[in-house]
Parts: C-alpha cells; sequence; structure tokens
C-alpha cells in the first residue's frame, strides 16, 4: 500500500476514534456513581487508575484463565498500543514492540518482573532470551506516557512488569492445574489443486502446582510448573520432535518483623530444552505445507537454565511515608546449537538460497537444505552449524522512597524517589562445527579434517548507577505529574580473539511531564510529554549513539464500577533509531551485537480500549474486553543500513517503513457467564507488515487473525473443567520472514485441563 493511502486511511479512522470521543460520554452517564477505580503499583506506591496523568493498562490473568495460555504473546494480546512478533507459536522467546519499537527479542522495551529488571544483561545484551513461564505470572501491568520515564534501559515505547503470585494472607492455600492438548497440523494440497487433506497430532501439556501458608508472622509460597510439546512442526525425512520442554520452580517466604516492617525472599530457577530453528521455508514450500521443517535444521536445539533471587525490605514508616529496598541477582546460561550457513567463500547467504531456490546457483544448495542431495555428490562444501553459547549475570540494589505531603489547603503531594546500582554482563564463546548431508542425515564424521572453529569469544560488561524521582500534585480537580531518570552508563568490552578492548561511558537523563483534569466522578483528559532514552550498547560500531526520541500523547478517560474506557492519540518523534544486528534477524557472525544508528524517524497513532460487563440477570453477566491500535511508523531520513539488521541491508529512504509493525490491530473478548460457567471467545486481528525497511528485497507479510474459544465448567467449589481451542479456525498464516524464510503461526491447538484449588 503506498503511504498516500495509508496516510488517507489513517485520516478516517482518527475522525472515527474522535466521534466515539464524543459518544463515550453517554457510557459515563449511564454509569453508576459508586467508582471503584482500582490501582496499580509503581515502585511501592499505589495509584489511582483513573486520576493517573497517562496510559496504563492492567492485564488480569483470572479474566482468561479458561484459555490456559502458556504463550506470552497470547497473554499481552488485549492490551492496546502492543503488537508481537511470532517465531515459534509458543511464545519461548517472546518479541514485543509498544507503540512503533521494533518487536525482534522485546530488547526495546522495558521488561520487569515483580518490579525487578528481567532480562539476563538488559544493558549488555537486552535481548530478552529468557522470560517468565506463565503458569506463575498472574498479571501484567503496562506502563506508557511519561510515567515510564522511570524506567531504564530504555523509555521510548514503555514498559511492562511481570507480576508473579503473591503469598496468601490465608492460614493454608494452594491449587492444582493438570491441561492436556493436542495441535492438530492440517495441510490442504494448496498448490496441488487435489484437495486432499493430511491432518498430523502433536500433544502438548502442563502441569503446575502451588501451596502457600502464614503461620504467624511468617509466610511462604512454593511453586512449580512444567510445559512440554512435541511441536507441531515436522522433519519428514527423519522422526525428530521439534517441540520443547519446560520447567519453572519459584520459592518466596515473607516475615513480619512488626506492622510496619517486613523482609520477603524470592528465588526461581527455570530450565528449557527446545527443538527450534531459525531456518524458515520458501513461499512455494509454505503454500504446500507451513509445519514442515528443512533437514538441515534437524540438529538445532536450545537449552537453558536461569537462576533468580531477590530480598526485599519493606518499612511503612506512617501512612504517608515508606520504603521499599531491594537486592537481586540473576544468572542465565544457554548453548543454541543451529544452522548457520555454507561453507566456502562463494556459497551464497541462506537469504538468497531461500528467497530464490531455483536459480542455477542455488537449487543444489537448497536441495541439501530439505536433505534431497549429499553434500558429497555435489559441489556444495560442508554445513556449518554454529553454537552460541552464552553466559550472562544482572545483579543490583535499588531502594524506592514514598512519601507525601500536604504544602496547602486541599492540596496533596505524593513522592516517589529511588536509586539504583546496578551491573550486568555478559560472555560469548561460538563455536562453528562443520556437517555433511548424507541420506537425509547430517553427520560431522564426514568433515574429520575440518576442525571445530571458534568464530566469536568476547565479553561485555555494564555498570550503571541510577536516579530517578517522581513527584504528583493534586489540587481539586488537576492532577500534575514530573519525573526523570538520570543514569550514568560505563561499559566495556574484550575481545580475546582479537586482544582488543574497548569502552564507553553514557549519561541519560530522561525527563517527562503529564497533566490530567477530572471532569466529572468518572471522566479524565490527560496529555503528557517525555523524552524516551535508550543507552547504547557496548557495540564498536562507529557512529552508535544512544536511542533518543521525544514522546507525546493525549487522552480521554472513563472509570466507574462496571470497567474502563480509554482512547488516546500518541507520536513519538525519534532523533536517532537504532538498529541491531543479530543472528534471528539475519546477521552473519562477524556482526553479531553490532548497533547501528538510523537517524529519525516518526511514529504516530491512536489506541482505544474498553473492559466492561453487562449483568442481564441474577446469574447472568456478559464480560466485554475491546482494544484498538492504530499505528503509522516511518522514516524521516535516508542513510545506508550496511548489515542485514532489523532494517535490512541497502538504502533506507524517507518515508520507508519501520518493519514488523502493523498499521492496524484488533482484540475482542466477550463471552456469557451463568453462575460459575463461563464461555468466552477471544478474537485478534492484525494488518499486514514490512519484513524489513530496504525497498529492495522488502516482502510483505499479509494480515492475518485467529479466533480462540474456551470455556469452564464447575463441578463442585473447589475442581473446575476448563476447555479451550486455540485458533479455532486453522489458519494457516506466516507471522515473520526473519531470520531465514517464512515461520508459521500455532495451528488449532485443543487443550482440556482441571484445576483444583483448596
Amino acid at each position: 500500500m503506498n503511504l498516500e493511502l495509508r496516510r488517507d486511511r489513517s485520516f478516517k479512522f482518527f475522525l472515527s476514534f474522535l466521534m466515539l470521543l464524543s459518544g463515550s460520554s453517554a457510557y459515563a452517564d449511564q454509569s453508576s456513581n459508586r467508582a471503584n477505580t482500582g490501582s496499580m503499583t509503581v515502585y511501592g506506591r499505589k495509584r489511582s487508575n483513573k486520576k493517573i496523568t497517562g496510559t496504563r493498562y492492567e492485564i488480569k490473568r483470572s479474566e482468561s484463565e479458561a484459555f490456559n495460555d502458556t504463550d506470552p504473546h497470547k497473554v499481552i494480546s488485549e492490551a492496546p498500543g502492543t503488537y508481537v512478533q511470532d517465531e515459534d507459536g509458543y511464545g519461548l522467546r517472546p518479541n514485543i514492540g509498544i507503540r512503533g519499537t521494533h518487536p525482534h527479542r522485546s530488547k526495546k522495551i522495558t521488561l520487569l518482573e515483580d518490579g525487578i529488571l528481567l532480562g539476563p544483561a538488559p544493558y549488555s545484551a537486552p535481548a530478552a532470551y529468557y522470560f517468565p513461564q506463565m503458569t506463575k505470572i498472574t498479571g501484567a501491568d503496562l506502563i506508557k506516557g511519561s510515567m515510564s520515564s522511570l524506567y531504564g534501559p530504555t523509555s521510548i515505547g514503555g514498559a511492562f512488569n511481570f507480576k508473579t503470585r503473591e503469598i496468601t494472607n490465608k492460614k493454608l492455600e494452594g491449587g492444582v492445574n493438570l491441561i492436556g492438548g493436542t495441535v492438530r497440523r492440517e495441510r490442504a494440497g494448496l498448490n496441488t489443486g487435489s484437495g486432499s487433506r493430511d491432518d498430523k497430532y502433536a500433544s502438548a501439556n502442563i502441569i503446575s502446582g502451588h501451596v502457600s501458608q502464614r503461620i504467624g508472622n511468617f509466610s511462604y509460597l512454593i511453586e512449580a510448573g512444567m510445559a512440554d510439546a512435541r511441536g507441531f512442526k515436522e522433519l519428514e525425512n527423519i522422526n525428530n520432535e521439534t517441540g520443547f520442554d519446560k520447567w519453572d520452580g519459584l520459592l518466596k517466604a515473607k516475615y513480619k518483623i512488626n506492622k510496619k516492617q517486613s523482609i520477603s525472599f524470592k528465588a526461581s530457577r527455570a530450565s528449557e530444552t527446545s527443538n527450534e530453528t531459525y531456518l524458515g521455508l520458501t513461499l512455494d514450500d509454505f503454500s504446500v505445507n507451513p509445519y514442515q521443517r528443512y533437514a538441515a535444521s534437524q540438529l538445532d536445539e536450545m537449552v537453558w537454565d536461569q537462576e533468580q533471587m531477590s530480598l526485599t525490605y519493606e518499612n511503612k514508616f506512617s501512612k504517608k511515608t515508606s520504603l521499599i529496598v531491594s537486592a537481586y541477582e540473576q544468572k542465565f546460561r544457554r548453548d543454541w546449537n543451529k544452522f548457520d550457513r555454507f561453507a566456502g567463500s562463494n556459497a551464497p547467504s541462506i537469504q538468497e538460497v531461500i528467497d530464490n531456490p531455483n536459480a542455477a546457483t542455488n537449487e543444489e544448495y537448497y536441495r541439501i537444505l530439505t536433505g534431497e542431495f549429499d553434500t558429497e555428490n555435489t559441489g556444495v562444501d560442508t554445513i556449518v552449524l554454529t553454537n552460541n553459547g552464552r553466559s550472562y549475570y544482572s545483579r543490583g540494589l535499588q531502594a524506592a522512597l514514598n512519601y507525601n505531603l500536604r504544602p496547602a489547603k486541599f492540596t496533596k503531594l505524593m513522592n516517589t524517589t529511588g536509586v539504583r546500582y546496578h551491573r550486568d554482563g555478559v560472555s560469548r564463546n561460538h563455536i562453528s562445527s562443520f556437517y555433511d548431508m548424507f541420506e537425509g542425515e547430517l553427520f560431522n564424521e564426514f568433515s574429520e579434517t575440518l576442525d571445530d572453529e571458534t568464530v566469536t569469544r568476547n565479553n561485555d560488561r555494564s555498570s550503571v548507577i541510577t536516579a530517578f524521582h517522581q513527584s504528583t500534585l493534586r489540587r481539586g480537580k488537576w492532577t500534575f505529574d514530573g519525573s526523570f531518570r538520570l543514569e550514568r552508563v560505563f561499559q566495556d568490552r574484550f575481545d580475546s580473539l582479537l586482544g582488543e578492548s574497548s569502552s564507553k561511558d553514557q549519561t541519560i537523563f530522561a525527563p517527562g511531564v503529564g497533566v490530567s483534569k477530572t471532569l466529572n466522578s468518572k471522566t479524565v483528559v490527560f496529555a503528557g510529554v517525555h523524552r524516551g532514552m535508550g543507552a547504547a550498547g557496548v557495540s564498536p560500531s562507529e557512529g552508535a549513539r544512544p536511542e533518543e526520541s521525544i514522546n507525546y500523547e493525549l487522552g480521554y478517560r472513563v472509570v466507574d464500577k462496571r470497567g474502563k474506557f480509554e482512547v488516546a492519540a500518541f507520536a513519538t518523534d525519534y532523533q536517532n533509531i537504532k538498529g541491531f544486528c543479530s543472528a534471528s534477524s539475519g546477521c552473519a557472525q562477524e556482526q553479531l551485537d553490532e548497533e547501528f544508528s538510523g537517524g529519525s524517524a516518526l511514529i504516530y497513532g491512536l489506541e482505544a480500549s474498553i473492559k466492561t460487563f453487562k449483568r442481564l440477570s441474577k446469574r447472568v453477566s456478559v464480560p466485554f474486553l475491546a482494544s484498538y491500535t492504530l499505528t503509522n511508523a516511518e522514516f524521516n531520513n535516508r542513510f545506508e543500513s550496511g548489515a542485514s539488521n532489523d532494517w535490512g541491508e541497502g538504502i533506507v529512504e524517507k518515508g520507508d517503513p519501520l518493519p514488523y509493525v502493523p498499521q492496524h490491530q484488533f482484540s475482542l473478548s466477550t463471552g456469557f457467564k451463568f453462575g460459575r460457567t463461563l464461555m468466552q471467545v477471544r478474537w485478534n486481528k492484525r494488518s499486514s507488515v514490512f519484513d524489513q525497511s530496504v525497498n529492495e528485497n522488502r516482502k510483505k507479510i499479509r494480515g492475518y487473525e485467529v479466533t480462540d474459544v474456551a470455556a469452564t465448567y464447575p463441578i463442585n467449589r473447589k475442581l473446575r473443567l476448563t476447555a479451550s481451542i486455540d485458533n479455532i479456525t486453522g489458519e494457516d498464516y506466516i507471522t515473520s520472514f526473519r531470520p531465514f524464510g517464512a515461520r508459521p503461526g500455532k495451528p488449532r491447538h485443543y487443550k482440556l485441563g482441571l484445576n483444583y484449588k483448596f
């Protein structure tokens, strides 16, 4: 679609939502006067969802429990302003973007778990290869607008704070969740005209449970979850699984010293083994069977384990003053063994083979990928598999003081002042091995003359000192917010292969202001502006500098006891936007982890969401949740992208789109609740996206929609039966072309579960 047409359609949608704004006051007038605004906790301070000066969104897992989601992409799909780039169908390595930021590996947003940085090394290596298992997540807060300036390492799009299960205040409680499922792979013979079907099934199971107890001033929580799947993709040449096994354990303990003071401890351990690959399909092969995998990917495997600990002290000095201090540490280790390339200086890139498999120079390489040809019977050199072994750490100490003042009559001043000292790092040890294809299988004994080759060995470290502050002034109908984050970032890299070292230091200052006015007991208008900042990495690339933008928003909110309606216009004016080179974006080994400055870009759009319910009778009610996001994202200048990074390789022209940012995105969830029996339907639709910015070889990924259904039936007060179907229409769709070829979304997935609570 050309840019002028896109702008025209965007303007029409903008007018439509202005009309919706004028009509939404009717919703407010019909609501009850008893407001139930809810709250969101930010650095220990609860904030009213009604009076806050920017856009916030709270996700409650209890509202979608029947779907039994383990995919983080599914969990956050309801949140306006967010979008995802699916990769494996299960959300093993989520790719989340907010307000125009590139979703790849969620590295352009700030991720937290219970208020503590989530990434393995968020400053040295921000790609989020670790993500908490959804069995232990009870909800998430999406923070956008001026308040997001408090959060680092990046505050341009926003921040997600995922919340784990809280320790009970009861004498004893717990639960067990057993879910069995199967994924149905349907092949319709799309380019053969046969119309025949070849249906296959792959199992998927989830077991999770928790127990929590309070004994006097001491309380604890023990939780464990396991998920496994055989995988919905298939390797036809050999009987290899393409699924995963995940395990996650969590321990929490809390001791109340007295009515004002408490100490909390949290420890978790998680691991994963997944037979995943970066190797996708040609478009022709995708049309025949989107769930096949090429033989060259048969040894691809990710293995990781993670450990996390935190200790928190809280002192509520009075109703007006409290202090929270947390010390934390996380360790993450991984081995990511995967098909990398063909050996030989004249070998084409994998992307060239996937894009043009029938070209004379590519055909033999393509047939070796699929296992049809053997390497020893062709002129093709060996196949290279590379193990990207890495070890990460993240540790720090943070403190936040919350204190309220009464500077004048009818005036309330609430303050949060905090500091954090953080260190993180990553050690990379990438080793390439050489294999031959023989009768559809990979062997390395034919390549004994070629020794394993270490292609990357380096260490990156970051030390960060952060100070942050927010003041909220309330007077009458007005609320004013002022906040900032000031960071001093020290980084260094040592490359032991090259014997080279480099270092850099940066100062990050990210201020923000917001204002809201209460129009009546239910309605608020708000506006805000903040400077979005993201620290540059340790990359030695010339010209790589901190990411910087000015962000604006203007909105309208209605909150009452039945729910919440919110609409907001937003704009992100990038002064400098960064690109990142990684294996998952298609970069070669020698350019991995380099950053590139791309100059200016403009993102603007509109968000709207409503969450409410209608009670039809004493026992029957209808829950309703819907959101819509309009986003236009394009570059404002011309520059050269020198590697196959997020933007592609070549010349980016002014007006070229930012990749993997959908212009339109819809989410709808509704159903009927009969007493304690609940039936739900969830519908998500995303418009088309581009896989890169550079026009040459740019591909358009068509939009798609996915419908899920779920039901909950209570057998008794403690035992519930759940049933759900993801992608009930069985739609085949492409989610991504990165890094190498077309990637499918998950096919129809049936799940049946039992939930017991005591």
